[in-house]
């Protein structure tokens, strides 16, 4: 059995990164979406407009477009250090800006506050496209048992439309249907979880009101109701983001998904004009 270390969350802890480290960080991670694109057979996938290949392509805009952001940023930095820069484009706020004695001060509080802005909403966009195309193939694959089915509730139905919580489908179709091994998704369950902080401003908030424990790579990790995480460090967010991605290869890459013929994705048939 595997010794497993607890971090628990008690000290907030800060670690020194640049933006160029997450820049960098992205663009391993694009690097990883580009490798799964060449390596599957994207083709039929392409024509068909699928929800499998749309998630790879989905998630190297996102990672490009951060990218962008940061650069953007970075280089326009300086700028809210200028007052007037600053009032020509805020000027409901001219007066509050005057009255700050030292503009740096609000420049580096704002600075730090929109880079972390960009860094959670690659986070959360990474998962949202992850949730929307996994309950996309839930749709595609014809009588999946829902594994929580109840037959005294109404509302309950024999088989996932992929409209369920999502700890349904997990089960239904990781484990049930394709026989992931736990293991093979547990950043489900810490993903989630850090999702939730980051809706909660970096605070922690159980349904049950209770502290959560969530294993991942071989630690267990302990989300104390209502009380902030230490331990999202950069390095353990680009670990989630590439095991999510990971683990959607290993999901399309499975022989009774690729049986499938064709994944349907609404999104592929908007027509903007």
């Amino acid at each position: 059995m595997i010794n497993q270390e607890t971090k628990t969350i008690n000290i907030i802890t800060s670690e020194s990164v640049t933006v160029q480290d997450m820049i960098n960080s992205i663009i391993e991670l694009d690097k990883h979406v580009i490798n799964v694109l060449e390596e599957i057979a994207v083709d039929k996938l392409n024509r068909n407009k699928d929800s499998r290949i749309l998630f790879l392509k989905n998630i190297h805009d996102i990672n490009v477009n951060t990218i962008i952001q940061f650069s953007f940023q970075t280089e326009s930095q300086n700028k809210l250090t200028d007052k007037d820069w600053l009032k020509r484009r805020l000027p409901h706020l001219s007066s509050s800006i005057d009255s700050y004695s030292d503009i740096s001060k609000y420049a580096f509080q704002k600075n730090r506050h929109i880079f972390n802005q960009i860094l959670d909403n690659l986070i959360l966009n990474y998962f949202f496209e992850f949730e929307t195309k996994v309950r996309n193939i839930v749709r595609s694959i014809k009588n999946l048992e829902n594994p929580y089915y109840n037959p005294k509730n109404k509302k309950s139905t024999l088989y996932l439309k992929g409209s369920e919580p999502f700890g349904g489908i997990r089960k239904g179709l990781f484990e049930n249907h394709l026989n992931l091994n736990k293991k093979d998704y547990e950043v489900i369950g810490i993903y989630s979880a850090i999702r939730n902080t980051i809706h909660n401003s970096g605070f922690y908030f159980s349904p049950d009101s209770k502290n959560s424990n969530y294993i991942y790579r071989t630690i267990n990790y302990v989300f104390e109701h209502g009380k902030p995480i230490s331990f999202f460090t950069l390095e353990m967010k680009f670990n989630m983001m590439k095991d999510l991605l990971t683990l959607f290869k290993n999901i399309i890459n499975h022989n009774k998904v690729m049986k499938i013929e064709k994944v349907n994705d609404l999104s592929a048939e908007v027509k903007f004009q």
